[in-house]
């Protein structure tokens, strides 16, 4: 905080490719097949400064139907250090809009959001997830 104004910094991203093991339960995890994802874009554990994991699927209505596992999603983020994963797919987004959806696997949250907002405001129709577990 400075004065009435708060800042935040992060640290330069830093990006891992899951282990097949990993890559398998974090797909499993959320009920989703290797073909769910889009196509060249493996998910991935990315830091910048806390972990989290980014999935990109093929089309939002796979991402409206997801039906985590929050038990083996648990596990996975005990395991990796996580904060969650956030899921997403280019839906829209010639457009202008992403669908995301990301959240904390901690809490057991799943929250509509449009990525790179993260607030929860204008989900109606989201492109992806967030997911936490607090």
């Amino acid at each position: 905080m400075e004065s009435d104004s708060a800042y935040m910094e992060q640290r330069a991203p830093r990006f891992e490719t899951l282990g097949e093991d990993d890559l398998q339960a974090t797909l499993q995890s959320l009920g989703l097949a290797a073909d769910d994802l889009i196509e060249g874009a493996v998910p991935m554990l990315v830091n910048t400064g806390n972990s989290f994991i980014v999935i990109g699927i093929r089309d939002s209505k796979t991402i409206k139907g997801l039906k985590p596992d929050f038990d083996l999603i648990e596990k996975l983020s005990e395991s990796l250090d996580l904060i969650g994963f956030y899921v997403f797919s280019l839906d829209g987004v010639g457009d202008g809009v992403v669908d995301g959806v990301g959240d904390g696997v901690g809490d057991g949250v799943v929250d509509g959001v449009p990525i790179g907002v993260g607030d929860g405001v204008g989900d109606e129709d989201p492109l992806g997830v967030r997911i936490f577990l607090t």
